[in-house]
């Protein structure tokens, strides 16, 4: 979620320049402009901190900010993060959609799907990520299944190979 129509007279490099030395010149609105702003997600979190403490926060750092946490395989701050963003605005999309992809990020592609559904059912588009979210379970349990394929037929093969040493070594007695 990023920041729209802003009204500063500040540059966008003044912006992101005054994010990171010192956020406390710039309005809320300004910090999450700064963040988009920003290349590294390591600078974007940054500046959330600096939002987290903002007087007029909202749900909006903490979800971005665990956006960037995940861009950084940092998985457990992103779900404090994102839980943080549900207790200032429950029942939300967006951040029951990030809970999806974080999931998968997990490899927890059951209890993602759970969050692409609510999220839809909240009136965000999740379906995309429904889709995709299906495609790799259905992809996971395709690989279970070939590999349970391939266990099968080394057992049977063993047991082949097993029943003709057997009867080897029983006529070479």
């Amino acid at each position: 979620m990023q920041a729209r129509n802003i009204e500063t007279s500040k540059s966008d490099l003044e912006i992101l320049e005054l994010a990171l030395t010192t956020p406390d010149e710039l309005s809320y609105e300004e910090l999450l402009y700064a963040a988009s702003l920003a290349f590294r997600p390591e600078d974007k979190l940054i500046i959330y901190n600096a939002a987290f403490i903002h007087i007029d926060r909202d749900w909006r750092a903490y979800n971005n900010a665990a956006v960037s946490a995940i861009h950084i395989a940092s998985l457990g701050q992103a779900d404090c993060y994102l839980f943080q963003a549900s207790l200032i605005s429950d029942d939300n999309g967006s951040i029951e959609n990030n809970r999806g992809i974080l999931a998968c990020y997990k490899d927890q592609f059951d209890v993602a799907e759970k969050h692409f559904v609510t999220a839809s059912q909240m009136g965000y588009d999740a379906l995309y990520n429904l889709q995709v979210v299906n495609n790799l379970i259905n992809y996971e349990v395709e690989r279970i299944a070939n590999r349970n394929k391939i266990d099968q037929n080394k057992g049977t093969q063993k047991a082949v190979v097993d029943v003709i040493d057997y009867g080897t070594s029983s006529s070479d007695d």
